[in-house]
């Protein structure tokens, strides 16, 4: 009975431990980072022939770009209490570009497997929060989406959904995720 006691207490102090580390290791902005990914992988898999074949072969962020200082000051223009926001948060590092990059495969009409890539380009502000403030060129598989079309305006309300706060469970999920393809 000892040995039994000893044991699940060794297992509730191990996923103790597990918690704490995710928690302090794993950062919000990695948790968002990650989330941009899910989301471009998202909309490439609603566009498919047959979603259920869908696989994320492999996901990455690339092209970080700052905004240029005309953009920002555009930003600002939108809010009552600018000057406030804009003494506070008029680091060019806090408004950037980013663009997800998704590489899939998926069953054609004829089950034939496919590889494609998918791109989505996001607009980040790092205003109270970090948030997605637009959404740029989506091209699934070489298909530019036209920004007047249903299909971008569908993806684009996709993309840009309001971004929540991250909980210990997101952060265990992007960890299991990314390490085991969970």
């Amino acid at each position: 009975m000892k040995k039994l006691i000893v044991f699940i207490m060794f297992i509730v102090i191990s996923i103790v431990v597990l918690l704490i580390y995710v928690s302090e290791t794993i950062s919000d902005n990695d948790v968002f980072l990650y989330d941009l990914k899910q989301r471009c992988s998202f909309v490439t898999k609603q566009r498919m022939v047959s979603p259920s074949s869908y696989k994320i072969l492999n996901s990455s962020l690339y092209g970080k770009k700052n905004w240029n200082k005309e953009r920002i000051e555009k930003y600002f223009s939108a809010y009552k209490t600018r000057e406030i926001l804009k003494e506070k948060y008029s680091d060019p590092n806090n408004f950037y570009d980013i663009t997800a990059i998704v590489k899939f495969s998926s069953k054609n009409g004829l089950g034939v497997d496919l590889v494609g890539y998918s791109s989505c380009e996001y607009f980040i502000t790092n205003v109270y929060t970090t948030n997605i403030d637009g959404v740029g060129d989506i091209n699934i598989d070489g298909h530019d989406f036209s920004k007047d079309g249903l299909d971008y305006i569908y993806a684009e309300l996709t993309l840009r959904k309001k971004v929540k706060e991250y909980s210990l469970m997101d952060k265990i999920k992007m960890l299991m995720n990314m390490e085991f393809d969970y």
